[in-house]
C-alpha cells in the first residue's frame, strides 16, 4: 500500500511538471491536462484490477461452475420430461390406431371398446408386450378371436380380448 502511494505521488508531481512546461498554447495545455489526467487516474484504477484478478480466479470459476451445473439439470430435466411427453403421445396414438382399425374392420364404436398397451423399455427404445382390448355393449357379440388374431397380425404383439362385465 506504501508503495502504491508513493507511485500516485510521483506521477501527480511528474504530470504536473509536465504541465508546467508545456507550451503556452490553448490546445496543448488542453491536451497535455486530458492525457495527464487519464495517466493518473490509471494509476488509481490499478489495484481494482489486481483486485478483480485476484476475486476472477475464484469468483468466476465458481459462477462458471454453477452455470454448468444449472445447464446440465435444465438440459437433462427437459429432456426426460419430452421423453416422456413423447411416449404419451406415442401411446395415444397407438391406441387410436387401434381404436381406428376395431371401427372400421369390425364395427365396434368407439365408446364400446377400452384399450390397454403394456409396454417395457429397453435400450432400443419402447416394445409392445401385449394390448388388451375390452368390449361393452353391442360389442361383446363380436368374434374375439377374430379381433385378437388381426391385431395381433398388425402389430407383432400378443392381443387379448375380453368382455365388460355390467
Amino acid at each position: 500500500m506504501k508503495d502504491y502511494l508513493i507511485e500516485i505521488i510521483i506521477i501527480s508531481i511528474t504530470v504536473g511538471l509536465l504541465e508546467l512546461i508545456a507550451p503556452d498554447s490553448v490546445s496543448t495545455k488542453k491536451y497535455t491536462k486530458i492525457i495527464g489526467s487519464l495517466v493518473v487516474l490509471c494509476v488509481i484504477i490499478t489495484p481494482i484490477g489486481k483486485l478483480v484478478n485476484i476475486l476472477d480466479g475464484n469468483l468466476l470459476s465458481q459462477i462458471k461452475d454453477s452455470i454448468i451445473l444449472d445447464s446440465e439439470f435444465e438440459k437433462n430435466d427437459y429432456s426426460e420430461i419430452l421423453s416422456e411427453y413423447l411416449y404419451e403421445h406415442s401411446l395415444q396414438e397407438y391406441k387410436s390406431k387401434i381404436a381406428e382399425i376395431l371401427d372400421d374392420e369390425f364395427d365396434i364404436p368407439e365408446h364400446e371398446q377400452e384399450i390397454t398397451v403394456f409396454t417395457s423399455k429397453n435400450e432400443n427404445g419402447i416394445t409392445v408386450n401385449k394390448i388388451q382390448i375390452l368390449l361393452s355393449g353391442k360389442s361383446i357379440f363380436k368374434n374375439p378371436y377374430e379381433i385378437e388374431a388381426r391385431i395381433s397380425e398388425l402389430t407383432k404383439s400378443k392381443c387379448l380380448v375380453l368382455i365388460k362385465e355390467k
